[in-house]
């Protein structure tokens, strides 16, 4: 209501928790001498402008409901090299039309975007020898809305030479309710002794190491080290060791799957 009766004022309008449709809402207007309702499409659901001594009403209808892409399904890493990667995962779907993904790096709370395919698999380079990466995928909508974040995936990838040890790698968790422990079994399946070792792996969770015994083990975001100690470094073919640790987690306690020892990947189980 404009009570001005000189001057016209223009109106900004915000919603919150609405989006209004697009183009010119319904306004009934009641000028003077106050004797009747008019009712036309008139400015904007952002702006209207009031006419002296008027009073107006706007009706607004709602605009069109975001629905984003559905979730990728979790990745699955095939191909792993020293220096590359194939990842595949179940498509998703999209009522405005799919564009594509954004394949992600996860390191702890920050992401990087490494490969944006038009499909649902990508295909890794430039990652590095020995190294441990988490990588999860979103769904991109023609509109530009993306989905919610697809399960994670570790890989570790290799030496790139024949050279490594050969090797084998048990782990088994103890899981409660925010705390852990996992123990690690490493075998030496190759022909040649080694002096000492370094087991390499990434949490596809969301796991953090507080503890450990019989190694000395550090963690960046998703990706540990565990480091030989002096007493256990040296393992003959054949022969094995083991090493642990403790720690906590919120919303995933999921297992590692892939593990690499002195840089070369080891079978599991």
């Amino acid at each position: 209501m404009n009570d001005d009766p000189t001057n016209s004022y223009t109106v900004g309008l915000n919603y919150s928790g609405f989006t209004p449709a697009s183009g010119a809402p319904s306004v009934a207007t009641l000028a003077p001498p106050g004797t009747g309702i008019t009712t036309a499409a008139g400015g904007s659901a952002s702006s209207q402008t009031i006419a002296p001594y008027n009073a107006e009403v706007v009706t607004l209808q709602p605009g069109t409901a975001v629905t984003p892409p559905t979730t990728p399904g979790t990745p699955t890493a095939s191909n792993v090299t020293s220096t590359g990667a194939t990842l595949t995962w179940t498509a998703s779907t999209s009522s405005t039309g799919l564009a594509g993904y954004d394949v992600v790096s996860v390191n702890g709370g920050t992401e990087t975007v490494v490969a944006s395919p038009t499909t649902n698999s990508a295909t890794l380079t430039g990652l590095t020898p020995s190294t441990a990466y988490t990588f999860a995928v979103y769904a991109r909508d023609t509109a530009g809305n993306r989905s919610a974040r697809s399960g994670t995936v570790a890989v570790t990838t290799s030496t790139g030479s024949t050279g490594g040890a050969s090797c084998k790698v048990t782990y088994t968790p103890n899981v409660w309710g925010g705390g852990f422990t996992g123990n690690v079994t490493v075998a030496n399946t190759g022909t040649a002794p080694w002096t000492s070792w370094t087991v390499a792996f990434a949490f596809p969770g969301d796991e953090k190491v507080t503890g450990a015994w019989n190694a000395t083990v550090t963690q960046s975001g998703a990706n540990v080290t565990a480091t030989s100690m002096s007493y256990n470094g040296a393992i003959a073919p054949g022969a094995t060791t083991s090493f642990g640790f403790q720690g906590t987690w919120s919303a995933s306690s999921a297992s590692p799957t892939a593990f690499t020892v002195n840089g070369s990947a080891c079978t599991t189980g």
